[in-house]
């Protein structure tokens, strides 16, 4: 379901975003901020249907992105046709009068492809004040392609960093965000068997929880420190859960700080995904914390 929805948007977001490059369609920004909005939408889509295999999403984002493209392009040859029947139907009247007067009848375009091979030849205007024909032009076309699945990828696949509950097929969300002083966070770091570095500059937890309450919950903490950043989680059974909660209940921002809100994202390792803590049996999960 979410793959046919995923290339139907891709068709409707192609095609709207040709009427929207007539007005506003700067070189290299138009398809970033064109490939951000597809992976907006197909990321709410995501969510919705809960896909849990991050191939098959990367897999359909680029395949979405490329009909993205081609719908635009193909967008341009509909507004061609309709141009030159417009045309058309405006001279027909005056021909018998005016034979040799009016140009000669508009041939009309001879298939997609052949569109898209004479717009190369004719060349688009690119960087600089250069024009770009032929192979080039068909090289810029390319280059906007890349750069919208780029930015789509770049929208949906951090979005999928959280683990995947396979009990219920539902993605894990951040239920609970909040920044604590060394003391208190050191009290929820003993629940996932680690310590807190004794110089901090802040500490962040947070509980993960799947949308069916099938799973365990999944505690990750975060700290900044000078030389980098120290990170430990662990998913914690239902007596964990609850002494969790109590600590956050309990704990106050630290001075200086107003309170945290829960849709704040917390400071993430430099290229390493901390390893989950397991308390015993495994969680049936996909995917770290």
């Amino acid at each position: 379901m979410w793959i046919a929805a995923c290339l139907g948007v891709a068709v409707l977001v192609g095609w709207a975003s040709m009427t929207i490059e007539s007005l506003f369609a700067p070189l290299l920004f138009f398809p970033l901020l064109v490939g951000v909005f597809f992976g907006g939408l197909a990321l709410g889509l995501l969510r919705q249907c809960n896909v849990g295999s991050r191939a098959v999403v990367t897999a359909v984002l680029v395949v979405g992105g490329g009909v993205l493209v081609v719908t635009q392009h193909y967008a341009h040859y509909h507004q061609a046709l309709e141009e030159d029947a417009a045309l058309e139907a405006r001279l027909e009247p005056w021909r018998g009068a005016f034979p040799e007067g009016l140009p000669e009848r508009l041939e009309p375009q001879r298939g997609f492809f052949n569109f898209l091979v004479q717009q190369a030849a004719a060349g688009r205007p690119y960087l600089y004040g250069c024009t770009a024909r032929g192979v080039w032009a068909w090289a810029s076309w390319g280059l906007d392609a890349a750069i919208l699945i780029a930015a789509a990828l770049g929208v949906v696949l951090p979005a999928l960093g959280q683990p995947y509950c396979t009990e219920c097929r539902h993605w894990y969300r951040t239920t609970r965000s909040q920044r604590l002083d060394r003391e208190q966070a050191q009290r929820l770091a003993a629940l996932a068997g680690a310590e807190v570095p004794a110089v901090v500059q802040s500490v962040r937890v947070r509980l993960l929880n799947c949308q069916g309450g099938c799973g365990p919950t999944g505690l990750v903490l975060t700290a900044r420190r000078p030389e980098g950043v120290f990170a430990a989680s662990a998913w914690l059974d239902a007596a964990a859960r609850r002494r969790a909660a109590e600590i956050l209940d309990t704990a106050h921002p630290p001075r200086g700080e107003p309170p945290s809100s829960a849709a704040e994202a917390p400071p993430q390792p430099d290229g390493e995904e901390p390893d989950p803590a397991g308390d015993g049996d495994a969680p049936p999960v996909d995917g770290d914390l």
